[in-house]
């Protein structure tokens, strides 16, 4: 169950999985449009009182299908039926770690969270950028193919708390990670190149295969 409560707003409660006969819409991501599940008019009134924007919430349901694109996937993993992604830019996993924001943070003259950056793993125990060498990996039952760094937007700009957006930490991060085709680079983008698994909080990172640092 996901429960949305503000001390402002009536608290409401979406199941996680949704009715069978659930409606769905159209969602676009980027140049993606796909099928996604309503999750109800509770959740929307909720959401759009609280924000002050009129939205609906949906879940990647059973019609929902995207997948990475071609041209982004790697090489080892090129021939496989789609690799799904639910609603990520492009790929399923960001991964970062403490020593990477560690090492930026010592930049900054305002140190800014993890959460500016949005990764759904996060390592700790290696050096800063050291996940950028990484090719394959596996933590718990899962192994993780490397699909290139994320090159950062403007989102990053924005603090998680007040909404207020300034030019940090990307100006920063501009000075010193910016690749070959200019894009701002903080954290790994991977795909999972196992079917089935779970992997958990504290588990152990096997590094499978990785290149020289640059």
């Amino acid at each position: 169950m996901f429960a949305f409560d503000h001390h402002a707003h009536d608290p409401f409660e979406v199941p996680r999985e949704g009715p069978k006969d659930a409606s769905s819409r159209d969602v676009v991501i980027w140049r993606d449009t796909v099928r996604a599940q309503d999750c109800g008019d509770e959740a929307a009134k909720g959401l759009t009182e609280f924000l002050g924007l009129e939205v609906r919430l949906v879940r990647a349901g059973r019609d929902y299908n995207r997948v990475v694109p071609e041209k982004r996937t790697p090489e080892s993993l090129k021939g496989r039926d789609g690799l799904p992604v639910a609603f990520g830019d492009a790929f399923p996993f960001l991964i970062t770690s403490i020593a990477s924001i560690g090492d930026l943070n010592t930049r900054l003259d305002m140190p800014v969270p993890m959460d500016r950056f949005r990764p759904n793993i996060v390592i700790a125990g290696c050096g800063p950028y050291e996940e950028d060498t990484w090719v394959r990996i596996r933590i718990g039952d899962v192994e993780f193919v490397a699909a290139g760094p994320c090159g950062r937007c403007a989102i990053v700009t924005t603090d998680q708390h007040s909404g207020e957006r300034g030019t940090e930490p990307l100006a920063t991060l501009a000075t010193y990670r910016r690749g070959e085709n200019g894009a701002v680079n903080f954290g790994q983008n991977f795909i999972h190149a196992t079917d089935k698994g779970a992997i958990r909080v504290g588990d152990s990172v096997t590094i499978l295969e990785s290149r020289p640092e640059a």
